[in-house]
């Protein structure tokens, strides 16, 4: 009797510590994971910033553009209306 009630004991005492380890390691992964998603997070801000500067530097050169077009077309007028009398 004795052996069998050491025998279950230490079963037991195995049982507790497997279970105590499973503990531990889903508290890890769930850690992990969390992480995980934390740095996710930050690598997904730190994407939205880099779009939001390079949309910014497009607004930019869509306005240069817009001006140097405008430049352009009265050149062209002018240069255009300067032939008109010599023809």
């Amino acid at each position: 009797m004795r052996d069998e009630a050491m025998i279950q004991q230490v079963n037991a005492s195995s049982i507790r510590d497997k279970m105590t380890r499973a503990q531990q390691m889903t508290k890890n992964l769930e850690s992990a994971g969390w992480l995980s998603l934390r740095l996710k997070s930050s690598v997904q801000d730190d994407a939205v910033s880099v779009m939001e500067k390079k949309l910014a530097e497009l607004k930019k050169y869509k306005e240069e553009s817009v001006v140097a077009t405008e430049k352009l077309d009265k050149e062209t007028t002018e240069l255009r209306r300067r032939e008109i009398p010599r023809s």
